[in-house]
């Protein structure tokens, strides 16, 4: 799949970033919490996929819907470019996507009335950790998730948007 057939998929966002370079969409999925919640506003920016790096978050048009998911690692097989995503919520990464099917890297996110910088130095070194922290989570997630779901006194089923059997940080576009 080639990055012309995901702009043309994903719409008016993907022409939006394909003509002006940018697009804004308001997020719906929690698999990116606490760094992304439901209801912010996402900045995307087009961006090459060489010039992407582990920690940053990017969008991609996976199985019909949009998926804002961070990059936590990168593989180069036959000379193509291939970028590992994760979700901050997830135990495990998604299945690498190649780097031309990256529809942009998000670098703002609007809470209420905020706007939040992901470019920002001490940002830039969050999403690094958290990107090397993706690579325990496997170990401590299930527990931590566990014991959150106890406090809350509610269990719910994980949602299949964006990424089939999982809850996505699926985002709509910004009206």
């Amino acid at each position: 799949m080639t990055a012309v057939l995901n702009f043309a998929q994903s719409g008016p966002i993907g022409r939006s970033l394909r003509s002006k370079g940018r697009a804004c969409l308001r997020v719906s999925g929690n698999s990116m919490w606490p760094w992304i919640r439901p209801g912010d506003t996402l900045l995307i920016v087009s961006e090459t996929p060489g010039r992407l790096r582990v920690g940053e978050v990017v969008l991609v048009w996976r199985a019909g819907a949009f998926c804002a998911h961070r990059v936590v690692g990168t593989l180069r097989k036959a000379g193509q470019l291939f970028l590992v995503t994760q979700g901050d919520a997830f135990p495990e990464p998604d299945l690498p996507v190649l780097g031309d099917e990256v529809l942009g890297r998000v670098v703002a996110i609007k809470r209420g009335r905020r706007w939040i910088k992901l470019t920002s130095l001490p940002r830039r070194l969050l999403g690094r950790i958290q990107a090397a922290l993706s690579v325990t989570r496997r170990w401590w997630h299930p527990p931590v998730r566990t014991v959150k779901r106890l406090l809350a006194g509610k269990t719910r089923a994980s949602a299949s948007v964006g990424v089939p059997g999982r809850d996505s940080a699926s985002a709509s576009p910004e009206s």
